[in-house]
């Protein structure tokens, strides 16, 4: 206060010399007890705040403030308020006020005014700005920002961009404190407030925790922050806790053209000649390409439906054709078993702490022998995922042996074994814990338990 003070004194500084040879004057009638001129008393707004003889000390502290305050908004200003100066009638000389009163009275009572143009959402009043040219600024960048990205996409035309609401300017006389910058006043109208509240994740933090500590509900956090993919969040990314609810919409058409694939449908063919565990493709498949058309609407920027306005297809797919053998498996088995390996069971068929287990696990030293169970066919010697190296084993009537983890394959697929043959060495390939044999029993598809095999 003291320096807003300083400053309209050097403003009325001329007045002062005036107002101290009233007081002499002042003081001289009150020695031939009769007034050598006016008395006034003065009032603002209908309230009285004292006597003075000098109107000019008024009229110059309000021009020093307003221009003080027009230095720092920027805009015209006028004082609000009602100033009366009544002349005093009275018999006896009134209590003259102190210069440093008055000017203390007139600053803390004085209010300003602008002339400003507000945006008018359907006929409610939003947010106001201190020139028309920075309202229409608002309003046209607000529709550039939405044109903006949908023509950043690549073969879009754009039919129609307006806004949901009827938006007019008015010119109005403002409190200076409600005007706002263009970015302020387009941050309010797209969010519908212009309070931001932020969190910054930290470490151990989900989006259920920090949307029920900020009374949110998860679906609100995801709507207040549109870039979240999934349950995704990273320890240092800032999070609104503001869920937007824009006062203006802006409502776009927009025609888009691209391709999109036709897939390719797969047909088999049987060769007799081939065994079942064989494959080949006689024909590949090749995807056709479809050209489309479609009409999508948008509300800020995000889709809202979409109709196909056309499609067309520019390229056939073709079809692949897979041959698959057909060829009759011989039953080579002698419908007993052998044991694979000469080790110790370290685990048993049958459910276990992570999970079920398919077969039993024979433990022996790496490159130890393993042997066919029983005659057949190898259908499979290779890599087969956790199994590791692999050898099966097809012994006809629907019995299907496996040996894995294997550190050797001795065998390829399409031999004919024997029961006791050696088809592998033990090893620990695949998800091992050490050098062992898994060795599962598989009737019809499903694995069942080995020991049973060997009464």
């Amino acid at each position: 206060m003291q320096g807003k003070i300083g400053a309209t004194r050097q403003v009325i500084a001329a007045t002062t010399v005036v107002c101290m040879l009233a007081v002499a004057v002042f003081a001289l009638s009150i020695q031939h007890n009769k007034p050598l001129y006016t008395y006034y008393e003065l009032r603002i707004d209908g309230e009285r705040i004292g006597y003075l003889t000098e109107p000019e000390i008024v009229h110059n502290s309000i021009l020093s403030l307003k221009l003080q305050a027009e230095d720092q908004d920027g805009v015209a200003l006028a004082a609000s308020n009602d100033i009366e100066f009544i002349p005093f009638t009275g018999d006896s000389l009134p209590e003259m006020m102190r210069f440093e009163e008055i000017l203390e009275e007139v600053e803390k009572r004085i209010r300003f005014t602008a002339a400003g143009y507000v945006i008018s959402v359907d006929g409610r009043e939003v947010v106001a700005l201190g020139t028309k040219e920075a309202a229409e600024e608002v309003v046209w960048s607000i529709q550039a920002q939405i044109q903006d990205a949908i023509l950043s996409r690549s073969n879009v035309s754009l039919k129609t961009l307006a806004f949901a609401e009827d938006i007019q300017i008015l010119e109005r006389i403002v409190d200076p404190e409600m005007l706002r910058s263009v970015d302020e006043a387009k941050l309010i109208l797209m969010r519908g407030t212009d309070k931001v509240m932020s969190y910054t994740v930290k470490r151990g933090d989900s989006l259920w925790a920090i949307a029920s500590a900020n009374r949110m509900s998860v679906d609100d956090l995801r709507k207040a922050n549109p870039e979240i993919k999934g349950d995704l969040i990273r320890e240092g990314q800032s999070l609104n806790l503001v869920v937007p609810e824009p006062y203006v919409n802006v409502l776009t058409e927009e025609e888009m053209t691209y391709t999109v694939a036709i897939p390719f449908s797969t047909v088999t063919e049987k060769d007799p000649s081939m065994w079942p565990w064989q494959r080949q493709i006689k024909q590949h498949g090749v995807a056709g390409q479809r050209e489309v058309t479609v009409r999508i609407h948008r509300v800020n920027g995000v889709e809202s439906s979409r109709e196909t306005l056309s499609s067309r297809v520019l390229r056939e797919p073709v079809t692949q054709i897979v041959v698959e053998g057909s060829k009759t498996v011989p039953d080579l088995g002698t419908g007993s078993f052998v044991w694979p390996l000469s080790g110790t069971i370290t685990s048993g068929f049958g459910w276990r702490r992570s999970g079920f287990h398919s077969g039993v696990d024979i433990a022996a030293p790496v490159g130890s022998p393993i042997v066919a169970a029983d005659s057949g066919t190898v259908v499979h010697s290779g890599w087969y995922g956790n199994y590791g190296l692999c050898v099966m084993i097809d012994h006809g009537g629907g019995k299907v042996t496996l040996y894995g983890h294997n550190s050797q394959n001795l065998v390829k697929v399409g031999d004919v074994v024997q029961k006791g043959q050696v088809i592998a060495r033990v090893g620990s390939t695949g998800r091992s814990t050490g050098p062992h044999v898994h060795f599962e029993v598989r009737v019809d598809g499903k694995a069942v338990n080995p020991i049973n095999f060997y009464p």
